[in-house]
């Protein structure tokens, strides 16, 4: 099989069909997950302001505990998809809705957050702090007031149970995704491509049956293939080529045979000459 000149460029085509359906399937999930992101964050922008208004986390310009506590319950039965922080101006994270123990920061960046407020185009990631060097979209807002900030309520808006089931979903469509698009990819560019490469080693195989065939008539005979003349590709020029040189070959071959002709009559008249006394 390998020995075959348009088995080795079928193989080699539907590798490099392979390699670019699969960059494609990479870079259209790439494009989905950002621009999934970009809306969940701009639906999502004031969550985080309603939430300190519909709970009452604040009263009298202060942080009410008690209420951000039953907040923190609250979402993590009706919301568990988010996870709400309570941070102070420095950002160190203060008290949290998530599970004891899988909170890793104890401080995260504040310039995701202070680039969030003046934000206009999404999405915009901030620390995740149950992961070191993790990033998520956040909605946020400044407690108790703007302007009177003493820290920042920070909702992560796809927490760890979003990424749970979505890692599952997202799974299930990448395998079908990939499969569908790479199918197509491969059929469309593989008959294609199939095509291309059997017009163009056709040529070629039918040189190469002419040279063999030139071969067991042992040279006797030129060979007369058909070609597009000097404006032709490389597979013209190489027949072009492979014309004269047969002829020149049959020529040459003829001169030596005449050659050797005179040859052995010249030998054959000085043999019968030597031996015919004067």
């Amino acid at each position: 099989m390998w020995h075959n000149l348009y088995n080795k460029l079928a193989i080699g085509l539907t590798l490099i069909l392979l390699l670019v359906g699969l960059l494609y399937v990479g870079v259209i999930l790439s494009i989905n997950k950002n621009n999934s992101l970009s809306t969940d964050q701009a639906l999502n922008r004031e969550l985080a302001k309603h939430l300190v208004a519909e709970r009452n986390l604040v009263a009298e310009n202060r942080i009410n505990q008690t209420a951000l506590k039953k907040a923190f319950m609250y979402y993590m039965n009706i919301n568990p998809s988010i996870e709400i922080y309570l941070l102070d101006l420095q950002g160190k994270i203060l008290s949290y809705s998530a599970e004891p123990g899988k909170v890793k920061l104890k401080q995260i960046s504040l310039a995701p957050v202070h680039t969030f407020f003046a934000a206009k185009t999404f999405p915009i990631l901030g620390d995740d702090p149950r992961a070191y060097g993790k990033q998520k979209v956040f909605s946020v807002t400044p407690v108790p007031n703007k302007q009177k900030p003493e820290g920042y309520l920070y909702v992560i808006l796809r927490g760890e149970q979003f990424d749970a089931i979505e890692e599952i979903a997202k799974n299930k469509r990448l395998l079908t995704l990939s499969v569908w698009l790479i199918g197509v990819s491969l059929g469309i560019g593989l008959l294609v491509g199939l095509l291309g490469v059997y017009f163009i080693t056709r040529r070629l195989k039918r040189l190469s049956d002419a040279a063999q065939e030139f071969h067991q008539t042992n040279f006797s005979q030129s060979l007369l293939l058909p070609f597009s003349g000097n404006n032709g590709d490389e597979i013209d020029r190489l027949t072009q080529h492979f014309n004269q040189m047969s002829k020149k070959i049959v020529q040459q071959l003829s001169t030596l045979k005449k050659q050797d002709e005179a040859r052995c009559e010249m030998v054959a008249n000085i043999s019968h000459d030597l031996r015919t006394p004067l």
